[in-house]
């Protein structure tokens, strides 16, 4: 791996983790409902694309199935918040 290759990963990872910061406030305002669908959207996309991926070989499945998993990671540990309402 070069060096332009190692930056641009870990200038990804750097900006994926300050998504992840900055959209947990936006995302512990929405109703535990919606949250609950949006999680189970994820991981079936994510699943899904991922099948697709490994059936076709199409790069583009695989960039389907890393934003799957993104969302689902991003919302997954907020459908707990109805079961602490309760």
């Amino acid at each position: 791996m070069s060096m332009e290759s190692f930056f641009l990963v870990a200038a990804i990872f750097i900006v994926f983790m300050l998504i992840y910061r900055y959209i947990d406030r936006w995302v512990s305002t929405l109703p535990a409902e919606t949250i609950k669908t949006v999680n189970r959207v994820g991981f079936w996309f994510a699943l899904l694309s991922g099948i697709l991926w490994y059936i076709l070989k199409d790069p583009i499945y695989m960039f389907l199935t890393l934003a799957g998993v993104v969302v689902y990671f991003l919302f997954y540990s907020y459908d707990k918040k109805d079961k602490k309402e309760d």
